[in-house]
């Protein structure tokens, strides 16, 4: 998925057990996840790539739900405003995992950015994605679905490293996928309430 091919839309490598930033936080940005709005940072990364991406939210429905949206292509564009394309393009027969290719219009002042990427699945818990090809150097990271409120609402979960040679600044590619970072978080809650909501 940039967000999800960047945010699919990108993994960092981390234990299971680690602790994600989202789980940390206090005062303020607890009080602004608490009303379901979306929290995103982004950094230069460490290890020398564009930059390191996280983001998270809390959305009231239960795993199940937000997982079914996610792994839609079909319903991608739903909660990734700049997708141009998403297709399946290999898949697992168990669902373990599968391949992917994305195309995203992210901005004027970049190409279109396409994504071909794995994706591992723990069955609604975790989503692990790598870029195969594309044209980024490098997206990898998660999206992590942790239950709470009895298993009725989800807090979403995302890291993402990217890494680009692209001509222009790191700093402006960061700027410019953390800016979508939110939309996309903002957009999955709105959808998935509305898949959630009794019919």
């Amino acid at each position: 998925m940039v967000v999800a091919a960047v945010l699919g839309l990108s993994h960092i490598v981390a234990a299971a057990h680690a602790a994600e930033w989202c789980d940390q936080v206090a005062g303020g940005d607890a009080a602004l996840l608490s009303k379901g709005e979306p929290l995103v940072r982004s950094k230069a990364d460490p290890e020398g790539g564009s930059g390191v991406i996280e983001g998270c939210i809390d959305i009231p429905v239960a795993p199940a739900t937000l997982w079914e949206l996610m792994l839609d292509c079909a319903k991608a564009k739903q909660f990734l405003e700049d997708l141009v394309e998403c297709r399946v393009t290999e898949r697992d027969s168990a669902g373990a995992w599968d391949v992917r290719e994305q195309v995203m219009d992210v901005s004027a002042l970049l190409p279109n950015l396409r994504s071909v990427f794995r994706s591992d699945y723990t069955l609604h818990r975790e989503i692990r994605f790598r870029q195969l090809s594309g044209n980024l150097d490098l997206m990898e990271g998660h999206w992590r679905l942790r239950p709470f409120a009895d298993g009725q609402s989800t807090r979403l979960t995302y890291r993402a490293r990217i890494a680009s040679s692209l001509p222009v600044p790191d700093s402006l590619i960061r700027s410019i996928l953390a800016g979508e970072a939110p939309r996309t978080l903002t957009l999955l809650r709105r959808e998935a309430i509305a898949m959630g909501a009794p019919r």
